[in-house]
């Protein structure tokens, strides 16, 4: 028999990749609903053997089941593995040891900032209900965290919509990504940046924050620019990317630039130094 070290080394070992991680966060999605390979090849854009391969990893550590059904094969998540995988952390680090704050924890998950939110103006809906669902579920710990942020700056400067400054401006507030570090490194920092978007910008009723066509077409920016660099999920990096791809397609109509594009025009920025020093973050 396996010791539990063993045995929690290959469950962590089974979820350290990107690809098999988005396939668990897919089924924690679907559940309790069981999958097919061809509704995870519509999501994941690569081969169904590289999908094969990725299922039959979790399968072996147990954290997918999998039943056959005449010609079809049918996966779903194995939750009492992944609540024992929780509470091995919860009993060593929490109660044992006492290193580590479960309060604090549950206090910086993306439910709790999201549930703040929410508690501070009821009428607004889930951050998914604004995002495109192929778009949605391609976001990274990061880019959630991001979008939450943009989304509360907008709130804060009394917006109707989310617009490309404050996904900008979440961006800074994020403070730990490839694309924080690439702003502040272009001479960005998220005070100035805000006291330049206030300035742009006058206070409006407030409604319901969805993301404006602008915000939109960045989103989908950065979900091209993800699957382009060979990533499952979409990180920091690729958002900023999105800005700078909608920062280069209006270069020649400067006029309709947003106050995210103003700022980093005036700041002397230009998309391919921003677009390299991304790149190699």
């Amino acid at each position: 028999m396996k010791s539990s070290t063993t045995r929690y080394a290959g469950l962590l070992g089974a979820l350290g990749s990107p690809v098999r991680l988005f396939i668990v966060r897919f089924l924690v999605k679907k559940y309790p609903h069981e999958i097919t390979v061809a509704e995870l090849l519509e999501r994941v854009k690569i081969s169904n053997s590289a999908i094969s391969r990725h299922l039959d990893k979790l399968k072996q550590q147990g954290i997918v089941r999998v039943r056959k059904d005449k010609q079809y094969v049918f996966y779903s998540l194995n939750t009492e593995v992944l609540e024992d995988l929780i509470a091995f952390f919860y009993t060593e680090c929490c109660v044992k040891q006492h290193i580590v704050d479960w309060q604090k924890i549950t206090q910086h998950n993306e439910g709790f900032v999201l549930g703040q939110i929410l508690h501070k103006n009821p009428q607004q809906e889930d951050l998914e209900a604004f995002i495109p669902h192929h778009i949605y579920e391609r976001l990274g710990g990061k880019a959630v965290q991001v979008l939450l942020l943009a989304r509360m700056e907008a709130m804060r400067l009394k917006q109707e919509k989310i617009e490309t400054e404050h996904i900008l401006l979440g961006l800074l507030g994020e403070g730990s990504g490839g694309a924080a570090r690439a702003l502040k490194l272009a001479g960005l920092d998220l005070a100035q940046a805000r006291s330049f978007v206030k300035s742009k910008l006058e206070a409006q009723k407030g409604g319901i924050m969805a993301f404006s066509p602008m915000a939109q077409q960045v989103l989908q920016f950065s979900l091209e620019e993800a699957i382009a660099s060979g990533h499952i999920l979409i990180g920091s990096e690729h958002l900023l990317l999105g800005v700078t791809r909608l920062w280069k397609q209006l270069l020649p109509h400067p006029e309709k630039f947003c106050p995210a594009l103003v700022l980093l025009t005036e700041l002397g920025i230009d998309p391919p130094t921003l677009e390299k020093s991304l790149r190699g973050a």
